[in-house]
């Protein structure tokens, strides 16, 4: 090694030394605190990040929820409504033989619009539940139909004789429920 070159790396071994001392003493804290900066950015960033998807989960649960009791509160207002109609016929059967058929038509004018309403809100947001409920509707109506016109021909006598119609209607009804019941639960919708 020439003179110029010694000179040269003792230039450096200085300047390495007077860095490495004063990393030691105030600059050393001083990087420390950057590094411990550093790191604490790093975790609160995580933090952060992590509270915002819990509370995207605990808006999508609570959405979820509305939904499931609004549907829930749908299905029910349905069946009510049904078994209000029936309920109706059936009393009607016990009403004097020449105001049987207005009793009738009144059920039916009652919970016609109601059970329609529910049935097209039912149908927008559980489409799977269409057959069941168009299925206990035509039920209905088909009851209906048969009581008023046996209470047309025999009076309240003759209304009384459709006992298999009624218990159609019945078990439509509770087909229905059934299917309601497997749609909340998220289970397969049963075959009719």
């Amino acid at each position: 090694m020439d003179e110029t070159q010694v000179v040269v790396v003792a230039a450096v071994v200085a300047a390495v030394a007077a860095v490495l001392a004063s990393a030691v003493g105030a600059g050393g804290a001083i990087l420390a605190q950057m590094l411990t900066v550093r790191a604490t950015d790093k975790a609160s960033a995580k933090r952060f990040e992590w509270e915002q998807k819990q509370a995207i989960r605990r808006e999508k649960a609570e959405r979820d929820a509305i939904f499931a009791e609004t549907t829930r509160e749908l299905f029910s207002k349905y069946l009510a409504a049904h078994y209000e109609y029936r309920l109706e016929l059936a009393r009607s059967c016990f009403e004097d033989s020449s105001t049987v058929v207005e009793k009738m038509d009144a059920a039916v004018e009652k919970y016609a619009g109601e059970i329609l309403q529910i049935q097209s809100e039912i149908a927008l947001i559980a489409p799977s539940l269409a057959d069941a409920t168009q299925e206990l509707l035509s039920m209905g109506v088909d009851a209906g139909q048969a009581m008023r016109k046996a209470a047309e021909k025999d009076g309240a006598t003759g209304a009384k004789g459709l006992r298999g119609e009624f218990d159609a209607f019945h078990d439509s009804v509770e087909d229905c429920r059934e299917a309601m019941a497997a749609h909340l639960r998220g289970e397969p919708i049963p075959e009719a």
